[in-house]
C-alpha cells in the first residue's frame, strides 16, 4: 500500500496582530458604501441632473441663437451651457452628501466602533474610506463632464457650429469638473465627521454648496461694512464654486458676473480644500471619541 504524504499548505493569512492589509480595507469601505440603499440614488442623480441640464439649456441657447446680437455672440461661453452654474452647485452637493454618508451611515448605527475596534489604526480605516469617496466621486465627476459637453454639441447641431471636442480649454474645462467632485466629496465627508448627525450635515451642505455661492457677490459689500479689507473677497475667492466657474469658462473670463480668483488661485484652492479636508477627517476621530 502507498502512502500519501500530506502536503502542508502555504499560509496567505497575515499573522495575528499586524496591520490590516491596505486593499482588505478598501474593500471593506466599497462594500459598506455600496451596501446603503441611497447609495445608487444618490451616484446615479448627478449624471441624470447634468443631463437633463445640458439639454435644457443648450436648446434654449439653440432656438435663441439668431435672435443674440453679434456682441453677444463673440463673448458666448458654451462651458457654462453644459453645466449651467447654478445647477453644478446642486451637482457638489450630491458629491459633498456621497461622501457624507460613508460616514455618518456607521456613525448613526454604531458599526464605526465595531470597525475601530477591529482595525485600531483609525487613520488606516479613515484614509480607506477617503480613498472610497475619491474614487467614486471622480468616476461621478467623468461621467458628468463628458457627458453634458456631449449632449451640449448635440444640441448646437448646424446651429452654433464654433464649438466642438477640439475647442481650446475644453481640457481645462474637463479636468476642473472631474475634480470638483472629489474635492466637494471630502468636504461632505469633513463635515460629517465634525457634525455627526445626518440632518444637520446634509443642511450644512447645501449652505456651503448652494446659498453661499448664490450670494458670493457681496463679500466686497461685507468688506465695506466690516472695514475688513479684502478678507471676505479672499475666503470667498477661495470658495470650491469660485475656482470652479473661472476654470470652466471657454468664453472672456470678465463676463463673469462677481468676484473670482485667477486660475493659478482656482487650482491651489482645489488642492487646499482637499488636503485640509483629509487632516480636518483623521484628526476629528483621534480627538473625539465615537
Amino acid at each position: 500500500m502507498t502512502t500519501l504524504a500530506a502536503v502542508p499548505t502555504t499560509r496567505t493569512r497575515p499573522p495575528v496582530g499586524s496591520p490590516a492589509r491596505w486593499l482588505d480595507l478598501f474593500g471593506a469601505e466599497w462594500i459598506k458604501l455600496w451596501s446603503l440603499r441611497s447609495t445608487f440614488i444618490v451616484v446615479t442623480a448627478a449624471p441624470v441632473l447634468a443631463c437633463i441640464s445640458a439639454w435644457k439649456v443648450a436648446t434654449t441657447a439653440y432656438n435663441n441663437w439668431p435672435s443674440y446680437p453679434d456682441s453677444f455672440k463673440q463673448i458666448y461661453d458654451p462651458g457654462h451651457d453644459a453645466l449651467f452654474p447654478v445647477m453644478f452647485c446642486l451637482l457638489m452637493t450630491i458629491a459633498g452628501v456621497i461622501g457624507a454618508q460613508t460616514m455618518l451611515g456607521e456613525l448613526a448605527s454604531g458599526m464605526i466602533r465595531t470597525t475601530f475596534i477591529a482595525v485600531p489604526n483609525r487613520s488606516r480605516v479613515l484614509l480607506a474610506k477617503i480613498s472610497v469617496v475619491t474614487a467614486v466621486t471622480t468616476v461621478v465627476g467623468a461621467l458628468v463632464a463628458v457627458l453634458s459637453w456631449a449632449i451640449t454639441l448635440a444640441c448646437y447641431s448646424d446651429r452654433l457650429t464654433a464649438w466642438s471636442w477640439s475647442t481650446p480649454g475644453l481640457g481645462r474645462w474637463m479636468l476642473a469638473t472631474v475634480l470638483a467632485f472629489p474635492v466637494s466629496g471630502l468636504i461632505g465627508m469633513t463635515a460629517a465627521s465634525l457634525i455627526r448627525h445626518t440632518a444637520p450635515t446634509v443642511f450644512a451642505l447645501f449652505v456651503y454648496f448652494v446659498m453661499v455661492p448664490l450670494f458670493m457677490g457681496g463679500s466686497s459689500t461685507l468688506d465695506t461694512l466690516f472695514h475688513t479689507g479684502q478678507l471676505f473677497t479672499f475666503v470667498v475667492n477661495s470658495w470650491p464654486f469660485s475656482g470652479w466657474i473661472f476654470l470652466t469658462a471657454l468664453g472672456p473670463t470678465g463676463g463673469i458676473v462677481g468676484h473670482h480668483p485667477s486660475a493659478t488661485h482656482s487650482w491651489i484652492s482645489f488642492g487646499a480644500w482637499a488636503v485640509g479636508s483629509v487632516a480636518v477627517v483623521v484628526a476629528a476621530f483621534r480627538s473625539r471619541d465615537v
